[in-house]
């Protein structure tokens, strides 16, 4: 649906998976800099909120899983014939192999206060809501905290857009058009 509304959701869900995959990204590169031995890189390090604590729900434990198929009333628990240690989990998969770091590539110290500046020019120049700031940050560190590369990256970035967006209306115009002549040739035939 291409209404007003159904845009808009697809949109804000577009935003959140953004934010979402730049959290995740940002909670492995600082995972990993802590196994190296080293901490976050404070070049990186933007003062964040944390995160509200959930509590634990208040419901009681699930029952264990009962036998319906015994006849050796195995099925009532504490009953004889039940076995007090469950069979052995199987066996684990095979550890996936290490993913090569999303850090960006390595960089003069650039002061936060610059950082932030520069983030805040591209926000202005392209007309972006301060909710995009982590994305645009993430781009001016890759782009090596250049406002021409960062902003190479962001044009390029909506030329793609653009060129799935004619893609998909192309497409729907077809399927549109299939549509029409199979319902013309069954009103007509």
């Amino acid at each position: 649906c291409t209404c007003e509304k159904c845009r808009l959701t697809a949109d804000r869900q577009r935003v959140m998976a953004l934010q979402t995959a730049l959290r995740r990204a940002q909670a492995q590169d600082e995972a990993r800099a802590r196994a190296r031995g080293g901490g976050p890189d404070p070049r990186l390090e933007l003062d964040r909120p944390e995160p509200p604590v959930v509590k634990a729900p208040r419901s009681p434990p699930p029952p264990p899983p009962r036998s319906f198929g015994s006849a050796s009333g195995d099925s009532v628990p504490g009953s004889p014939g039940v076995s007090p240690y469950a069979p052995p989990p199987p066996p684990s998969a095979p550890p996936v192999p290490p993913m090569p770091p999303l850090l960006p590539p390595q960089q003069p110290a650039v002061s936060l206060e610059t950082l932030v500046e520069n983030c805040h020019k591209l926000l202005e120049k392209f007309h972006y809501s301060w909710e995009m700031m982590p994305l645009v940050l993430v781009i001016l560190n890759y782009a090596g905290s250049d406002l021409e590369e960062a902003s190479r990256k962001i044009d390029e970035a909506h030329w793609v857009v653009h060129q799935w967006q004619l893609y998909e209306r192309s497409l729907c115009s077809i399927l549109e058009l299939q549509a029409r002549k199979r319902t013309y040739g069954v009103c007509c035939s």
